[in-house]
């Protein structure tokens, strides 16, 4: 989907930038979950489930092969150094920035729970070492399961989450962390609360008038700010909220969702079209850099290294590269 946003929110800086088109020899198609190792640079998955590498900026790439086949997620911490790839029953993890990987045991999860296999899903991290993980099971819906020793082993700490099994598409993708010990789940048609660091999570639903309301969490600040966005039939919204509480937020602007929202230093910077989008008050205004005109760019994928250099990729890897903010 393409960000349409608001224009009486922003203004336009018109800017040259230098373009190549980069796309590495052999890729075809996209990819999903650009991520960061900080011993490598960046990391690209292709849908083949190929690894892409580049440690220029994404000025060139280079592949390797994971241990999974198929891969539905992949994710790195901040830190540049842990991270997890899986598919539904299967997890391997990073602690040296992808340069290896192991399988992990999954202690305390079953296969199967009242003789249906569980799907994994998502895994989130809290901090390096204290992970969440969301599985499905058919009779059950959604199940919480946290992590201490960084996926190693895992308890239950929260069950019988949307329970339909039909309406289990898009729920509990994202989190967000206000403090140490609350925290939110976001989902469609209601969300999930911690407020003991994860140990114990209820359930919130929204009135029946909004059942069909889809929210997933756009940003998270350090300092507990999220940055939410909310889908309902034909309407999508961004919502600004102080504490991650998704029935205690702030409009700031219409958009149609489709792009990933980076904060780095307390600007935050979306792709649109041809051009780089840049706020410095939680969304309320923001700013346009023009990337290049007529390049009709399809951001997959976007990564700030800090103020000043950053990355928009496109389909086939075809990179846009600033280094002057």
């Amino acid at each position: 989907m393409t960000l349409i946003l608001g224009c009486s929110f922003f203004n336009t800086i018109a800017q040259s930038v230098e373009v190549q088109d980069i796309t590495p020899i052999g890729f075809s198609g996209n990819f999903e979950f650009l991520q960061y190792s900080k011993t490598r640079g960046l990391l690209a998955l292709s849908n083949k489930s190929i690894l892409y590498v580049s440690s220029d900026t994404a000025k060139t790439w280079e592949t390797e092969k994971l241990p999974l086949d198929t891969i539905n997620y992949f994710v790195m911490h901040s830190d540049g150094l842990v991270g997890f790839i899986k598919n539904k029953n299967t997890v391997y993890r990073t602690t040296d920035g992808s340069l290896s990987w192991e399988q992990m045991p999954l202690e305390g999860i079953s296969k199967k729970i009242d003789g249906y296999e569980v799907v994994l899903e998502r895994i989130h991290f809290k901090t390096r070492d204290t992970l969440f993980l969301v599985l499905t099971n058919k009779v059950n819906g959604k199940r919480i399961y946290k992590s201490c020793d960084c996926g190693v082993s895992w308890k239950e700490v929260a069950k019988d989450i949307q329970p339909r099994y039909t309406l289990l598409s898009g729920f509990l993708n994202n989190i967000h962390w206000r403090n140490e010990n609350e925290g939110y789940f976001y989902g469609q048609g209601q969300f999930v609360k911690t407020i003991d660091g994860g140990d114990s999570w209820t359930m919130v639903n929204y009135s029946d008038a909004e059942y069909e309301k889809i929210n997933w969490l756009m940003c998270s600040y350090k300092n507990g700010t999220a940055i939410i966005a909310e889908q309902q039939n034909s309407t999508n919204r961004l919502f600004f909220s102080k504490d991650g509480n998704p029935q205690n937020r702030e409009n700031v602007l219409l958009l149609n969702i489709g792009e990933k929202i980076q904060e780095v230093n307390g600007v935050l910077y979306a792709v649109q079209g041809d051009y780089l989008w840049q706020s410095i008050d939680s969304a309320k205004t923001w700013n346009s850099t023009l990337i290049k005109e007529g390049a009709n760019i399809t951001s997959q994928g976007m990564y700030f290294y800090d103020n000043n250099v950053g990355v928009t990729i496109s389909k086939n890897l075809t990179s846009y590269v600033t280094t002057d903010g």
